[in-house]
């Protein structure tokens, strides 16, 4: 058979890429194959990771027909029947859907790399898989039409390990191979990621959704298995407690069932039964060896192991039965179960070496073998029988397999000794050689083989690298083999003839961007690359420096200058400017970027501005949202709202409305360097766009919820248009550079289908597109000129339309309108038949009346639109025109063309100037009304600088070359022209007066002063070392101010040139004619703070010699005071120039600012408002680069909230200074039955000798002791006031209040005192607000601390819940290192701002209900204290803080703030802003540190209340029902003043309340207000009602202000208790009447606190070492003593009312005798403590004392004589009144594992005598058994406190315990729950 030579070809270049790398990798395995990008570069490498070959060809095509194998290595449950009773797996790269009953496979091929996992939809249609590599992605895809629903992906790295569906079917889970094998929860219809958090430390092996209770999930791995809860965007996971009941081990599978119920199976062959997270039972030795799979079906459970064992288990999990497969015929020694599928009498079994069973439950033991192949190792032999259809492959494994290529089976088999590398057979077919691994050869008889392979069938699969690749003898098949995957793939190789027929085979699908394009042989006929298009696509718009960079540059710079000025700067000018008229249009690189908007304005961009140009009335309104180049523009069906994006690190897209100009949503994140083209979908709601990243990507979007919808690489090369499908919206189309793609939605991807061209034509470059009229018609203009007309994704035709490119397409309701490089307009009909008409753009069809001049006939057309009547063009010059249908054009809009404008001059005396640009033309503009260009000239060569002459007749222009030429200012004829230099001429001036001067500068270093009246060179200035900037003369026209680019400024005498030295400050005394100069000390100012990176091109001082503007390279228009001096003077800036802004000059009345953007070609037209005109109208322009130095104000409070660094309650450390060895890490002493021999448990049960005394004297509790089963908080006294605030708030009418302090939300009843409480947070609440929109009823959100922002259970949170039955609605975990400080609703209640304390004080708005991010952005570099939405929007807020007030706007996804600006008030300086308050009209009040009220309109301040309050205003509240406004305040009560004031709506007048709390200061934190009472919460952790008719005030909550509350003590017999704190307060409170009784002021920090045994006298211990004795009845000191100079740690009353002992903190425990009076007299102390006394008990009988010191040691002493007793026995024998030490063998139970930095605090042992419980550093109150000698006992824990539980104690009867926090200054009351008799 002869070879045609496309065959030959194709064949050779198989071959030869086989051979490409022989030597890949082989460490496959490691389930991290390498990168896409290595596979680029490998031939057809790619084609087997990726399986495209498919895409190679353009003539003849391969088609995958058969896949041999499985994947059972590394993987597990990937393996099930579908609906349709088809099976799925993987094998390499494909997921294989093999129908057994046709015995035919069908491939998904929509992943680039290796699969590892999949999950089949509870409707068994749809499955999921995931893939490795180093953006892998999930899909999902329909197992019917193999095609792709779905793509998940920019989540995961390295892999996706698991894949999990939830019931029914709308959630997908999936885990990560990442280091922190990340948890993600998936939306996956939409694309939408729900939830992530970190899954465990070590692997996951499986995940599965709960089937029977909704939002919980189970997965299980290495030596743990968690059970997580989904709540708004927090998964939360709960570690299942092996316990006793089994060992802690690896859990490789798992499945959930009814009843909480979840079963596990183990690495040890053991099954684990959970109930909720609790282990309760183990059916052990289920399997011999580890459990890889366990599948759920309705019958029951089917699991299947190591020991090639499968099992199935009733629902009960009661074993029905087994099947050993390694004793059925098939099987084999070793044979290992990686996945099994029970669906009802079928079961399918996959194993680790690739086979696939199939198992019919009544011939159990005859399982039938649908796949097996190749195993462990690599496969590189592959041999072609040379006549018949069979292929040999030869393995690592050992074996030689035979294939039948028509069968698709596998006919024999044989085992060599060694593993065999590479194979092949002689001419006649007999022989068959084979090359080992180890350097041997075989040679074999190829019948000898059949003889002995046993006939069986078998089929294999593949991925990885290629190691091989065969044609068949007849050349039908292809045959390839992989390397790691050890499999074979067949591919069916479809002649050129048979294409035709076969065209109803839809090209392949991609995902990655196939990186097989076009191989090189296709590429030589690709036609050359127009010019224009060239050119197009070499810009790069990479920046040097991005404007998002600024901040970052600004913070460093400053660090290396931190001596910034403190002399006080000017203040910016008065006057500002305003855009007023740009010419220019941006045509040389974007296309279709000119549109008529509903009303008839034109849209259209240029720089970095969006323009509306009104052509009645000559006008143009501008968007100025963007701050660099705008790149694309498109606009809504409607035709209002307009879509532009722009260039930039993190570039953004805007939508904003033509009417209004106020931008709707801000689209970014996505895209990288710029965005090239976006355009709005037919129903206008959504939007694509299209990035200049490498792989160009496109993003589809939500553009009003700012959503991305999908993502997917575009192309290699520079995409030009993005077009969507009018008719389905989740179709589109992208063209460019040798591409034109067809795409559909999928999830959160898109799939691309190249354009089918066949025999056609070549694979073009195409310029534009455009939909037809139908969904499958889609038509594209080519760089050649030709449109193709597309069916589908096929080629139909393709009509030649012009000359060159068409860069243009616009359909028409009945056609089409094309434009194209030959600068012609052509009309056609609707199918491009016939051309209609065309217009051809000449200046001879200029209208008559059409201002401005057509620069040279036929422009290239960039952009057309239809609309009103007319035709509206856009040309690659900057021009813009409008045609009427019957011919006449009129000329709307120019501006320079392609190449820098640098030259500028205005005219002097009238409104007109002069440009001068590389495009090589000389310009002249009018700047009054008309905005016209008046005349133009074509120069030899381009130029950079122009000057008008004095009287305005001559115009002097430079130019490129060195030369330069004088012009009629009005003909622009030649006057003369001089040629002297090489270089640029960068500066021409003619001398003031007469302008008998014209001095000329250059890139030479030389500045020329020619005699302008005879024509003469008559000076030279020398002496610069660099090239010449700026040029300028004084007033008399003898000296020049010269700059130079090394930044020197020189001075030289004219005309003679000689170069003077004139001292600095001289320089400002000398008369300038005009100033331009961008050095001196006069214009220091104007430097930026990061001048190094960013140069000041340009400057210009007005007439009147007042305000200097300047232009820069970031393309900031800036004025400044003149004269500037001193570093980094104060500005107002404006971004309208893209990048350098290259000129600036006033017009000659300083009316008129002219600015010229260098590389955006554009000239800027700024109408100059001076100060008395502005009061109208504010303008925006920012202030200056670094925050002024004047101080925000100060205040103690402010600062000690500012300064605070809250502690994450996990990673706590000891409160007390501990040393030493902890209790559970020491070695413990024998105790006395171990010494007297006797093994533990032991002993007899009646035991003969004495029984051991009790360890505690029992309180006759009853008769039986009951122990205490649980603890419940039964009441919180305490309030968080001192560093939170807005956070008391009125429910229900005001019958409940809601507030919070340490980690619960408290929701106390005003009149019962009843507490009712919110307890899942864990960690410090620090801010509290409540939903006020009716449908959100009751509704709190509460923000806590926490450490880093990983979306772990640490992590910083938000919790949204009902504050009546306390359910959790929404967690939404945040990236707000450190913590949340502020919350705040919209108006409708549906969006959550939250505010975070990390550096950057991130604002984040979510949509709490989904738990969705909406916006984030960083606030502000200082604290910020509130933030808080307007009552009455959804998208606008305020933030204040440090020195800091702003104004915000949701646009979209995006945050737009506005500083407030200060400057309207005279003097007014930015202080530091505490609360904030709202009025109508847009009114804004901000409270501030020195006690006045700021009133802003919009962003400006307004007026300022003065002294509102007399310190900070630390609170305000805004009344929504009728506007009133509460403000409180920090201090002193007076008669006329208070605390507290009720405002009007306009803060202008007020009525003050005290609150007669007793107080020196008071210090308002938090105000509400209710129906006729203000609720305010103090610094003093009091809540004050305050009646507004009487001012009467009632407490309704106290607390105490500082901490930590060390001092503990309850009453003997009735339930009241005492607490002493470091705020120098002892307070009795009364558990019954849930409220404080009383409290004493001691002056001093007291640190503990003691009842005497009948419960008369009060012992209290202070922290300067002195102790006071009271008596309770009148509250009276009855004695106290001064002994010890330090603190007192614990003071006690023996039992007897004798002693009283006093232990402190230098290691000494003092005795004094009370019988003897109140004298105090010291009658005995303990020696050689060790260390400060932590705790200490009495016995009994009064004789002993038991003292625990700081080194973790427990001592007993002899009272009084402090002898310290040292007999165990004996002290084993005491009885103790009372147990609080947290040492000593009873309680070694009580210290954890984790207690390496942190300790228990404090114990107490109830009255009964068997319960015990401890305070921790971590927060914790746990509740252990008493005694409880063993490590690490069992407990409950108990969480609400903050971190430090200093002191705990049992109330009389057990009835309570009573716990106090250190830093939370709070007494926690907890009932005890004793167990039921």
């Amino acid at each position: 058979m002869t070879v045609s030579g496309s065959q030959k070809s194709l064949r050779e270049s198989l071959v030869h890429a086989s051979t490409h790398r022989t030597d890949a990798k082989h460490n496959h395995e490691t389930l991290f194959p390498e990168s896409l990008v290595d596979l680029e570069s490998c031939g057809l490498e790619a084609v087997h990771s990726t399986l495209k070959i498919g895409d190679i060809f353009e003539v003849d095509d391969l088609r995958l027909e058969w896949v041999y194998g499985y994947r059972g290595h590394q993987c597990r449950n990937n393996l099930y029947y579908t609906a349709a009773k088809e099976i799925v797996y993987f094998v390499a790269g494909v997921g294989v859907v093999y129908s057994p009953r046709e015995h035919r496979q069908k491939f998904y091929r929509g992943h680039s790399d290796d699969i590892i996992s999949l999950a089949l939809h509870p409707e068994r249609v749809l499955v999921a898989t995931g893939q490795v590599g180093k953006e892998p992605y999930i899909c999902v895809w329909d197992s019917y039409t193999v095609q792709t629903i779905s793509v998940l992906k920019d989540v995961h790295t390295h892999g996706i390990a698991c894949l999990a569906f939830d019931l029914d079917g709308q959630r997908l889970v999936s885990v990560g191979l990442d280091s922190k094998n990340t948890v993600c929860v998936w939306d996956w219809k939409r694309g939408k990621m729900l939830s992530m958090a970190p899954g465990h430390t070590d692997r996951i092996f499986d995940i599965s959704w709960d089937l029977y209770q909704p939002n919980k999930l189970v997965s299980c791995g290495v030596k743990h298995i968690k059970f997580w809860n989904l709540c708004g965007n927090a998964l939360t996971p709960k570690r299942g407690i092996f316990g006793k009941t089994g060992d802690l081990q690896t859990i490789l599978c798992l499945a959930c069932a009814r009843d909480e119920l979840t079963y596990s199976g183990a690495l040890s062959g053991d099954i684990y039964v959970w109930k909720g997270i609790n282990l309760i039972r183990t059916i052990q030795g289920a399997h011999t060896a580890g459990i890889f799979t366990m599948n759920a079906c309705e019958e029951g459970f089917a699991t299947g192991g190591r020991d090639g064992c499968i099992r199935l288990w009733d629902l009960t999990f009661k074993p029905i039965t087994v099947i050993d497969l390694r004793e059925t015929e098939q099987g084999y020694k070793g044979l290992s179960v990686r996945s099994v599928c029970w669906r009802g009498d079928h079961i399918l079994v996959g194993t680790q070496d690739s086979e696939i069973f199939e198992i019919v439950v009544h011939e159990r033991n005859k399982p039938f073998l649908i796949m097996q192949g190749h195993c462990e190792g690599e496969l590189w032999a592959l041999a072609i029988h040379p006549t018949k259809p069979l292929a040999v492959t030869g393995s690592d494994d050992r074996s030689v397999r035979i294939w039948s290529l028509v069968d698709h089976a596998l006919i024999a088999r044989c085992n060599m000794e060694e593993p065999i590398r590479c194979a092949a057979i002689n001419v006649d077919g007999i022989h068959l050689a084979l090359g080992m691994k180890d350097g041997s050869f075989t040679v074999l008889r190829v019948r000898y083989i059949f003889v002995i392979g046993a006939k069986f069938r078998k089929y294999i699969g593949h991925s990885a690298h290629v190691t091989n690749v065969r044609w068949s003898h007849d050349y039908q098949w292809v045959i390839s083999i992989g390397g790691a995957d050890h499999s074979v793939f067949q591919w069916k190789f479809i002649p050129e003839r048979k294409l035709k027929d076969a065209l109803h085979i839809a090209p392949q699908e991609t995902l990655a961007e196939s990186n097989s394009d076009e191989s090189d042989s296709d590429l030589s006929d690709v036609p050359e690359l127009d010019s224009e298009i060239e050119q197009e696509t070499q810009l790069t718009y990479h920046r040097q420096v991005y404007k998002e960079d600024l901040p970052q540059l600004k913070e460093q710079y400053k660090e290396k200058q931190n001596s910034v000025t403190s002399k006080r700067r000017d203040q910016a000018p008065g006057n500002s400017i305003r855009l007023h008229f740009i010419h220019g249009y941006r045509g040389y690189d974007c296309r279709s970027n000119l549109f008529y908007t509903q009303i008839g304005e034109i849209v259209y961009h240029v720089a970095a501005v969006g323009v509306i140009y009104n052509r009645q009335q000559n006008t143009q309104r501008f968007y100025l949202g963007h701050d660099d180049d705008i790149l694309c523009l498109a606009i809504h069906p409607l035709k209002d709202y307009v879509a532009t994006g722009q260039v930039g690190k993190d570039p953004s897209v805007h939508i904003w409305d033509t009417e209004t100009i106020k931008p709707l949503s801000i689209l970014k994140g996505f895209h990288q360097y710029g965005v090239c083209a976006v355009d709005f979908s037919a129903d206008g709601k959504r939007l694509a766009s299209v990035g200049i990243d490498d792989s160009h990507t496109i993003v589809l979007w939500d553009w009003k919820k700012g959503e991305k919808l999908s993502i997917a690489r575009g192309s290699k090369d520079k995409i030009f248009v993005v077009k969507m499908n009018p008719h389905v919206p989740d179709k589109l189309i992208t063209v460019g550079i040798k591409h034109m793609k067809f795409w559909r939605r999928a999830g959160g991807g898109l799939i691309g289908r190249k354009g089918y061209i066949g025999t056609l034509g070549k694979s073009e470059t195409m310029m534009c597109a455009v939909y037809g009229w139908t969904e499958e018609m889609a038509f594209s203009g080519t760089s050649t000129g030709d449109v193709c007309i597309w069916r589908d994704v096929f080629l139909v035709k393709t009509v030649k339309a012009h000359d060159g490119p068409v860069f243009s397409m616009h359909a028409l309701e009945k056609g089409f309108v094309t434009g194209g490089k030959d600068g012609i307009v052509a009309l056609w009909d609707d199918s491009f038949e016939r051309c209609l008409k065309t217009y051809a753009i000449k200046r001879a069809a200029l209208a008559p009346g059409s201002k401005g001049l057509l620069l040279e006939d036929n422009p290239s057309i960039r952009a057309i639109s239809l609309g009103h009547g007319h035709i509206l063009v856009g040309t690659k010059n900057g021009e813009i025109l409008e045609m009427d249908k019957s011919g006449p054009i009129t000329l709307l809009v120019q501006g320079h063309m392609e190449g820098e404008v640098w030259g500028l001059a205005t005219h002097p005396y009238l409104p007109i100037c002069a440009t001068v640009s590389d495009d090589k033309t000389l310009r002249i503009w009018d700047l009054s009304p008309s905005h016209c260009m008046l005349a133009v000239r074509k120069l030899k060569k381009g130029g950079r600088c122009c000057c008008f002459s004095p009287d305005g007749k001559a115009l002097a222009v430079g130019l490129n070359d060195g030369s330069f030429l004088m012009a009629n200012a009005d003909t622009l004829e030649d006057l003369v022209s001089f040629h002297h230099r090489k270089d640029i001429i960068s500066d021409i001036r003619f001398s003031p007066g007469s302008g008998k001067y014209l001095a000329v500068a250059s890139h030479d270093t030389f500045i020329d002063i020619y005699n302008v009246m005879n024509s003469k060179r008559v000076g030279i200035c020398k002496g610069a070392t660099s090239y010449i900037t700026h040029i300028d003369w004084d007033i008399r026209g003898k000296l020049l101010q010269v700059n130079t680019g090394a930044k020197e400024q020189l001075f030289f005498e004219a005309p003679r040139g000689k170069k003077q030295t004139i001292p600095s400050v001289e320089v400002e005394k000398i008369s300038w004619s005009s100033w331009t100069s961008v050095l001196g000390l006069c214009c220091e100012g104007i430097w930026p703070v990061t001048g190094e990176a960013t140069d000041v091109t340009a400057s210009c001082l007005t007439n009147d010699k007042v305000v200097l503007a300047t232009g820069d390279d970031l393309g900031f228009v800036k004025l400044f005071r003149y004269p500037a001096k001193g570093k980094f003077g104060k500005f107002k800036k404006y971004v309208a120039h893209s990048t350098h802004v290259t000129n600036v000059r006033w017009t000659y009345d300083d009316s008129m600012l002219v600015t010229l953007g260098g590389a955006d070609m554009s000239l800027m037209v700024w109408t100059n408002e001076v100060e008395s005109y502005r009061e109208r109208r504010p303008c925006d322009s920012e202030e200056s680069d670094i925050d002024s130095e004047e101080d925000g104000g100060y205040d103690s409070d402010v600062t000690k909230e500012k300064e605070i660094s809250y502690t994450i309650r996990a990673l706590s450390t000891n409160i007390r200074p501990m040393f030493g060895v902890k209790p559970h890490l020491q070695q413990k002493e024998p105790s006395i039955d171990e010494r007297q021999g006797v093994v533990r448990g032991s002993r007899p049960p009646v035991s003969r000798a004495p029984p051991q005394p009790e360890k505690l004297q029992t309180n006759n509790v009853g008769k039986k002791k009951r122990p205490i089963e649980d603890l419940v908080l039964d009441l919180v006294f305490g309030y968080r006031g001192r560093d939170c605030r807005n956070n008391v708030h009125y429910l229900n009418d005001g019958d409940d209040i809601i507030y919070h302090t340490a980690s619960v939300g408290i929701l106390h009843n005003v009149a019962t005192g009843t507490q009712s409480f919110y307890q899942e947070h864990n960690d410090d609440i620090l801010c509290l607000t409540i939903n006020q929109h009716p449908k959100f009823i009751n509704i709190v959100a509460t923000g806590q601390v926490g450490d880093s922002a990983d979306m772990s259970a640490t992590a910083p949170s938000i919790h949204v819940w009902d504050a009546m039955n306390k359910q959790t609605l929404s967690i939404l975990r945040c990236y707000h290192s450190k913590g949340v400080c502020s919350v705040s609703f919209s108006a409708t209640g549906k969006l959550l701002l939250s505010v975070g304390l990390d550096p950057e004080h991130t604002i984040t708005i979510w949509r709490w209900q989904e738990g969705a991010k909406i916006a984030s952005k960083a606030g502000h570099s200082q604290r910020i204290f509130v933030a808080e939405f307007r009552p009455d929007s959804d998208t606008q807020f305020v933030s204040v803080g440090i020195k800091h007030v702003k104004f915000w706007t949701l646009a979209g996804r995006a945050l737009l703030s506005k500083k407030g600006l200060l400057s309207t008030l005279q003097d007014a300086r930015m202080q530091t802003m505490l609360a904030v308050a709202f009025g109508a009209n847009n009114l804004t009040f901000t409270g501030t540190i020195s006690g006045d009220v700021c009133v802003w309109k919009d962003h400006m301040l307004c007026r300022v209340v003065a002294k509102a309050h007399n310190g900070p205003v630390f609170a305000m509240y805004t009344t929504l029902r009728d506007g009133l406004i509460v403000t409180g305040g920090k201090e002193r009560p007076s008669k006329e003043g208070g605390a507290v004031k009720l405002w009007d709506q306009e803060l202008r007048r007020c009525r003050a309340f005290r609150l007669e709390t007793g107080q020196a200061t008071d210090c308002v934190r938090s105000v509400c207000r209710g129906k006729g009472k203000i609720l305010v919460g103090t610094r003093n952790a009091e809540i004050i009602e305050v009646g507004e008719k009487n001012a009467a005030c009632s407490t309704l909550v106290n607390g105490h202000v500082d901490g930590p509350v060390w001092g503990l003590a309850t009453h003997p017999s009735r339930d009241f208790f005492l607490s002493a704190a470091e705020d120098g307060t002892v307070r009795l409170w009364d558990i019954a009447d849930k409220k404080m009784l009383n409290k004493v002021n001691l002056g001093h920090a007291a640190r503990t606190v003691c009842y005497s045994p009948e419960g008369d006298m009060v012992a209290i211990g202070m922290k300067n070492g002195e102790f006071i004795i009271l008596l309770v009845t009148s509250l009276k000191i009855w004695g106290k003593k001064r002994d010890r100079r330090c603190t007192i740690h614990d003071i006690r009353f023996s039992p007897d009312s004798q002693y009283l002992a006093v232990g402190s903190s230098d290691n000494s425990v003092d005795f004094y005798d009370l019988t003897l009076g109140p004298t105090l007299n010291r009658v005995g102390y303990c020696k050689d403590i060790p260390s400060f006394v932590i705790q200490m008990d009495f016995s009994a009988d009064s004789r002993f004392l038991q003292v625990s010191s700081g080194c973790y040691k427990r001592h007993v002493y002899e009272v009084p004589s402090g002898k310290h007793l040292l007999d165990h026995a004996a002290i084993d024998r005491i009885t103790w009144a009372t147990w609080t030490s947290i040492l000593g063998d009873e309680v070694m139970g009580i210290w954890s594992r984790h207690a390496e930095k942190a300790d228990v605090n404090c114990a107490c042992v109830s009255h009964s005598g068997i319960s015990l419980v401890t305070g921790d550093d971590f927060g914790m109150v746990k509740l252990f058994d008493f005694p409880c000698p063993e490590k690490f006992a069992k407990h409950k824990r108990f969480l609400g406190h903050s971190s430090h539980v200093t002191n705990i104690r049992f109330t009389s009867g057990d009835r309570h315990v009573v716990s106090a926090g250190g830093d939370d200054c709070s007494l926690f009351v907890w009932k005890c729950i004793h167990m039921p008799h």
